[in-house]
Parts: C-alpha cells; sequence; structure tokens
C-alpha cells in the first residue's frame, strides 16, 4: 500500500465521527470531493483501519464508468456484504417485507427473497420510494447489531437512483450508529451530478470534505518514500512541479523516473497519461493485451469472467498477466477465494482501455459481449446491463438487433427497479438502432419501453406516440395481453390523458377482454373523460362499474383505486351511493 502522507486533519476528523457513531452517539455522512488520484480512495482505506479498531463493519462499494453496471449498482454491493455478515439469518428473517421488496425490483439481489418481480404499470412515484425505503430499513437493521462504515467509492458515476437512495439514508442515520463516506471527483457545473452531490452537502448535519494536493514538503516526503532509489534534487522539484501535488501523479513518476524524458515538457494531466504508459511499456505485449481486456471488463474483475474472454490453451497466459501486474501494482487481490482483483487506480484503467485503435475496442467489446452470454448461460438476463454495455460499445461491428435486444432487456430491468434515467438511456439507445433492424417485435418491444420510461419521468406527452405504436403492433399481432397492458397505463399529464384515451376506447373493444383487465383500463380512461374532455357523467359510470366489480369479486385494491382516482378530479365529486 502507498504511504499514507498528509491528510492528518482529515483523517482526524473522520475517525472522530465513527468513534461517536459506534459509542451510539449519532451517524454523519461525509463527502470527500478531489481530482483524480488526489488521496480519496486512499484516506478512505486509512479510515477503514480506524473503523476495525473500534469494533465497526466497514463495507465498501465501487461505481464504475465505463462498464455497464445495472442500477443500485453501489447498494448491491452493500447489500451483498451485509447478508455475509448475518450469519444466521435473523437479521434477514425479522426483516422480510423489506427484502422482499428489494428482491423484486434489482434483480441482482433476487436471493435475498424468493419473490418475482411484479412492477406495477401505475404508482411509480410510490413503490420507487418504497423501494429506497426497504433499501435504508435493511441498512439500520444491520447498523442495530453493529456500527458500520459505508464507503461509496467513487459516486459521481453513481446512477441516480442510489443518489437518491444515500440522501434518504444520509436523513436517518443521524439516530444511528452508521457513517457513510462517499468519494467524488469534482463534477460539471448544473450537471445532474453536481445537482445530486449537492443535495447530499446540504443534508443537515453532513460534512463535506474537499482534497487539495499535498504542499511541498508532504509531496516531497510520498515521492522519496516511493521512489525505488534517492532521487536527484532535479529529479525531486521536477515532481512536485509536475504533480502539483497530486499523489497518485507522484507515485508513478517515483515508479517510472527513469524511463521519462527529462527534456521535454510534460503537463497535467497528460503527464499522467504519460506516466503511467511509461510504467505499461516495461511490461510484456502478451501481460499487456490481457490486462487490456481486464480493464475493459472493469475496474473489478474476476478470473472466470476474464478467462472466458480467451481459449482454454491461454490460461497459463492469463495467470502470468495476473501475476506481473501484481509485482508491478497495476492491480490488487480483492478476494482470493473468488479470484477478484482490481486495478489501483482508475486511471492506470482508462489508460489500458484506450490502448489500441477505436476500431479494434469496438471488434473486442462484440467479442466480449458474445462471450458474456456463453459465460452468465441462463443468468445472463440478470447481467443485462454489462452485457448491453458491450453491446452498444460495439457499435458498427456488432449485431445490430444483439445491440439492440440488450438495451431493451437491459431497460426493462432498470423499468423494474425504478431507475427511470437509466432505463430511457437503454431505450433510446434501442430506438436509435431500429432503423438498422428487421424484427418488427423488437423494435416494438423498444417502442414500448421508451413510452414507459418517459411517462415515469412525467413526460406522458412525448410517452403517448411510442405507447400507441407499441400498442397497435401486439394488438394487431394477436398479443393482446400486452396490449391491454399498455392502455392501463396512467398518464397523469393533460396531454398523456387525452392521447391515451383513443387506445384505451380500443383496448375495450378487443374481443373476450378479461372483466378486471378492462376495469384496470377504464379507470384512467375515466380520469382522461372528466378532466380533459368534461365528459363527468361517463366518467362516473365507468368508475361505477370498477368500484362494484371491486365489491362484487372482493378485490378492495381495485375499488380503492377507483375511488381514488374519483376523489383526485378537480371540480368533481364522484357519487358513491
Amino acid at each position: 500500500m502507498v504511504s499514507f502522507v498528509g491528510r492528518q486533519a482529515e483523517l482526524a476528523a473522520l475517525s472522530l465521527a465513527v468513534e461517536r457513531a459506534s459509542s451510539g452517539d449519532g451517524g454523519s455522512l461525509t463527502i470527500i470531493e478531489g481530482e483524480a488520484g488526489i488521496g480519496k480512495t486512499r484516506l478512505c482505506e486509512e479510515m477503514e483501519l480506524v473503523a476495525r479498531q473500534v469494533g465497526a463493519r466497514v463495507v465498501w462499494s465501487h461505481c464504475q464508468e465505463g462498464t455497464g453496471q445495472p442500477a443500485y449498482w453501489p447498494w448491491t454491493q452493500i447489500l451483498r456484504s451485509l447478508s455475509g455478515e448475518d450469519t444466521d439469518g435473523q437479521i434477514m428473517d425479522r426483516q422480510q417485507s423489506a427484502a422482499r421488496i428489494i428482491a423484486a425490483h434489482i434483480p441482482e439481489l433476487a436471493d435475498l427473497a424468493d419473490v418475482v418481480a411484479s412492477p406495477s404499470a401505475v404508482e411509480y412515484e410510490r413503490e420507487q420510494f418504497q423501494l429506497r425505503d426497504s433499501i435504508c430499513t435493511l441498512v439500520l437493521a444491520y447498523a442495530a447489531e453493529f456500527p458500520l462504515l459505508l464507503i461509496f467509492d467513487d459516486i459521481h458515476w453513481a446512477d441516480s437512483s442510489s443518489m437518491a437512495t444515500l440522501n434518504m439514508l444520509s436523513e436517518r442515520i443521524r439516530t444511528n450508529r452508521v457513517v457513510a463516506i462517499g468519494t467524488a471527483r469534482p463534477p460539471d457545473p448544473g450537471s445532474p451530478t453536481s445537482v445530486a452531490l449537492t443535495g447530499l452537502k446540504r443534508v443537515q448535519g453532513s460534512v463535506w470534505v474537499p482534497l487539495a494536493g499535498l504542499n511541498e514538503a508532504q509531496a516531497r516526503e510520498l515521492f522519496e518514500s516511493t521512489s525505488s532509489r534517492s532521487g536527484t534534487t532535479r529529479g525531486l522539484v521536477e515532481a512536485v512541479r509536475l504533480s502539483e501535488g497530486n499523489p497518485f501523479f507522484l507515485t508513478e513518476l517515483a515508479a517510472s523516473w527513469e524511463q521519462l524524458d527529462l527534456d521535454r515538457s510534460l503537463t497535467i494531466p497528460a503527464s499522467a497519461v504519460d506516466v503511467v504508459s511509461s510504467r505499461l511499456s516495461a511490461v510484456p505485449t502478451d501481460a499487456i493485451n490481457i490486462l487490456h481486456t481486464a480493464a475493459l471488463l472493469g475496474r473489478e474483475f474476476d478470473i472466470p469472467r476474464l478467462t472466458a474472454m480467451f481459449s482454454s490453451t491461454e490460461n497459463q497466459a492469463v495467470a502470468d498477466a495476473i501475476e506481473i501486474g501484481l509485482r508491478r501494482r497495476i492491480i490488487e487481490e480483492r478476494d482470493y477465494s473468488q479470484g477478484r482483483y482490481r486495478f489501483i487506480h482508475e486511471i492506470t484503467r482508462q489508460v489500458l482501455v484506450r490502448r489500441g485503435s477505436t476500431i479494434d475496442r469496438a471488434k473486442l467489446h462484440a467479442q466480449i459481449a458474445e462471450e458474456l452470454e456463453k459465460f452468465f448461460g441462463d443468468r445472463a438476463i440478470e447481467n443485462a446491463s454489462e452485457i448491453a454495455f458491450h453491446w452498444r460499445e460495439s457499435g458498427a461491428f456488432g449485431d445490430a438487433e444483439s445491440r439492440a435486444r440488450w438495451a431493451v432487456t437491459a431497460g426493462t430491468r432498470a423499468l423494474d427497479a425504478y431507475a427511470y434515467n437509466s432505463a430511457h438511456e437503454q431505450f433510446e439507445y434501442a430506438m436509435n438502432t431500429s432503423r438498422d433492424l428487421t424484427d418488427e417485435r423488437l423494435v416494438a418491444e423498444a417502442r414500448e419501453g421508451m413510452g414507459r420510461s418517459l411517462a415515469a419521468l412525467e413526460r406522458g406527452g412525448e410517452a403517448v406516440e411510442f405507447l400507441a405504436a407499441a400498442f397497435d403492433y401486439f394488438r394487431s399481432s394477436g398479443e393482446t395481453d400486452r396490449a391491454i397492458a399498455i392502455a392501463q397505463m396512467f398518464l397523469s399529464s393533460p396531454a398523456g390523458l387525452a392521447g391515451m384515451a383513443s387506445l384505451q376506447e380500443q383496448a375495450l373493444k378487443i374481443p373476450h377482454i378479461d372483466e378486471s383487465a378492462a376495469a384496470l383500463v377504464k379507470v384512467p380512461l375515466a380520469r382522461a373523460l372528466a378532466v380533459v374532455f368534461d365528459d363527468y357523467d361517463r366518467a362516473t359510470e365507468m368508475l361505477k362499474e370498477v368500484i362494484d366489480l371491486g365489491r362484487r369479486t372482493d378485490n378492495p385494491s381495485l375499488e380503492m383505486y377507483a375511488a381514488g382516482h374519483g376523489t383526485q378530479m378537480a371540480g368533481f365529486q364522484m357519487r358513491m351511493e
């Protein structure tokens, strides 16, 4: 591990927060912000040692850029680790309600409870809140048993749903034994990440810790403790100047100083790439090729997945590359039993990712996508985000149908998890690919997903066009159940209500439509008739039909659904008698 130099004041403040939480005086949230390589993760590693000394359990999560991580990925890692601490299963037994909700909507955590996902076409906001609330409830249940230090590394790459959940948790940990630390790079002003981080910083009791470069004395100390041999005075001065006190750049300069050309001018951040590239140039080509593939798999990778990318005759070459990577401090071991490794720094991974031409990378992404489909087998759909990412990065060198199909699959999984922004991105990509498709059903699936994601993002006016096209296809192709499910959607905006009314009228004319299914179409249609078209008489009649059906079939949820919409119609009082 790289020497820990400076940051003593920050370490002391964070240590006090962990000690307070462990003693029952309340938890807190801290955001550590700084540029790449400034030492955010290294500070958290020191905090892990402090936390363990006072009896706290430490759980890490790592967000990644350019790997296709699914929605709620940081929370998936947190909850997986915590479930391993629950050796007798008592905590999970007491929190079955929360576990079922989580398992139903986050496929990567489906083993938490024996359930099947069944997302509703309505009540998006309420169900999304329930999922986030369940995650917080389960985390706090563990905190009731032992103090927790949760580390969210690189949260600037987290999805918006994960950030919203962290915001919810931060409001609740002030009276619990939980300290949460998030590391982030400074975001672009006005970006969604900037807005999310600002929201976290404004939570009562949260702390923002900006990290700047080491001062000259600290930079010299780190360089000398890392360098393989004593540097010249010129070397020390030049290293401090080039790095501007950035610890990562300093350690890379110290490790590869002899390979650098001091006669040419290096600048930040180009110098970081130059320094890393200089170190990597000493690695044999075969090992670099394997580490390049590992870098495309993500900052964290495992041996089974990596070896799946190569023939069985190359297993020894993979093992040799891992050994070289460990010896040269390019990667580090995370879990030997699972064969899990991690690139020590994201900058190193990015330099490896960018190796070779754009065309060669695209072809390799296509190969990785194909191999991952085989590797995951029956679990491929559970890992749809990862597979979809590699198909997407393959561009024109990947099969268009595969690119679109996996984007639709990943988008559907994101919808199930109420990660609407992530879902919209996937379906938007699928729609952009649709002009190259001959499979009309796949295009209809993409349109339906696009419409559903837009509706969930409260863009009902835009959603109608996609939903109507999907409805027409499924109705005409004989998949009437799917067409009716689209017609049951409730779009709250006037434009959405008006646009859906036409296809809802058509859905009610589908031969042999089930009575209960028809009732779920009548409720949003009644809302449109009253609010948009001022036809209160017909709206009242429809809602009363649904309420009567609910009572007749002993279905109180159906009765409540209809009555709830009736009472929410502005200027409209539904007569229940």
